[in-house]
């Protein structure tokens, strides 16, 4: 700039001044306006770092990989210069795998993107305001959804039949018999074995410790679940003799560790069970059979709920009064443990005992029938 254009500058300057007008204020409506992708990135993830509701690791790192993946040309465009027809074009190219560094197709991933770039729009249409308060930004993934472009990709609906539980519960009992030098692989069944029997997330078992276990009083609980909200559970039977087994090798203060150390990814160790027993299953599917078999065994909705711990909704009046604790959910348990175990044919269904006992009954005679009865 020359000295005359400086000083025409000035005098610009001051005249807007003399008018009112909030120099830093219009700097920094500038500044926001001219707001990257990556930076917008930064921002917001400090920002839920410091609520109330921080995300947990996992979802950071989620994010981080999910945007600098799919969008890592994208990183230094201003969030003014990204356009409905770049969602969607980039949208469709992730669910055809047409992105650099992409392995394969996959239209979770693209909906996931979608997500994660939503949020971060909302974010900045928020977070950064124009000089009277304005939007700066506008979300343009709503393109996605005049196009009816979201895959929503259905719950999976895999589990262990109940059929199949026979051969998984003696499989994992023989593996752990076979392989007992397989220190990882044993600890891995008590886990899934575990998981069958509660249905915790992976994440939950994983980071379970013994300082939240009590064995006298017969109960554990988890501090940091998925919804946020701690969970108490009751320790059934099975529940305390896979306890017990893990007591007698404990090594450190996490439940399923090898040696002192935390087992991160089983996946390695899974892959071996599985192909032991002829039988292919994910973690998750545990989880979802132990609901299957919950829902078989007669559980109230509102106790299943609390076993899984899934929120109930807000506008749920009834859900606020009830309470729940290891004690409320002992009896819910066990029922869902009976129903597992009747499946495997490690204990008698309860139509078998009746017949039983109406047989043992029907011999009595008469008085020692009324003496029973009365």
């Amino acid at each position: 700039m020359t000295l005359p254009n400086a000083r025409a500058k000035a005098k610009e300057l001051l005249g807007a001044i003399e008018q009112g007008a909030d120099l830093k204020k219009d700097t920094e409506v500038t500044e926001s306006s001219n707001t990257n992708l990556e930076t917008c990135l930064v921002n917001y993830l400090a920002h839920r770092s410091s609520s109330s509701k921080s995300l947990k690791p996992r979802t950071i790192k989620q994010y981080n990989d999910t945007i600098r993946l799919y969008s890592a040309d994208w990183l230094s465009f201003k969030l003014a210069a990204i356009t409905e027809k770049d969602i969607v074009n980039r949208h469709r190219d992730i669910s055809k795998g047409d992105v650099d560094g992409q392995r394969r197709p996959s239209k979770s991933q693209a909906d996931l993107w979608g997500r994660v770039i939503r949020v971060l729009f909302n974010f900045a249409s928020r977070e950064y305001k124009g000089v009277n308060g304005e939007q700066l930004f506008t979300i343009p993934t709503v393109a996605l959804s005049h196009n009816k472009q979201w895959h929503h990709i259905p719950r999976k609906q895999t589990h262990i039949r109940k059929s199949q539980l026979e051969q998984l519960l003696d499989g994992l009992d023989k593996f752990r018999q076979v392989y007992a030098n397989d220190i990882t692989g044993c600890v891995v069944v008590d886990c899934l074995m575990f998981a069958v029997f509660t249905g915790l997330r992976k994440g939950e078992l994983l980071g379970l410790t013994w300082d939240r276990i009590d064995l006298s009083a017969g109960y554990f609980w988890i501090d940091e679940t998925k919804n946020g909200q701690p969970l108490e559970l009751p320790i059934t039977d099975t529940i305390k003799q896979i306890l017990t087994r893990r007591y007698a090798s404990k090594a450190g203060n996490f439940v399923f560790s090898n040696k002192e150390l935390q087992i991160a990814d089983p996946k390695k160790a899974l892959k071996r069970i599985t192909e032991y027993l002829e039988l292919t299953f994910t973690w998750h599917d545990c989880r979802r059979t132990f609901a299957s078999n919950a829902e078989l065994a007669g559980i109230g909705a509102y106790s299943i709920k609390r076993l899984m711990n899934h929120k109930t909704r807000r506008d749920d009046v009834t859900a606020g009064y009830i309470v729940q604790t290891a004690d409320e959910l002992a009896i819910p348990a066990a029922k869902v443990e009976q129903a597992i175990l009747s499946a495997a044919g490690r204990v008698e269904e309860q139509e078998a005992i009746d017949k039983q006992l109406i047989k043992a009954l029907a011999a009595l005679d008469d008085k020692t029938k009324r003496k029973i009865l009365f």
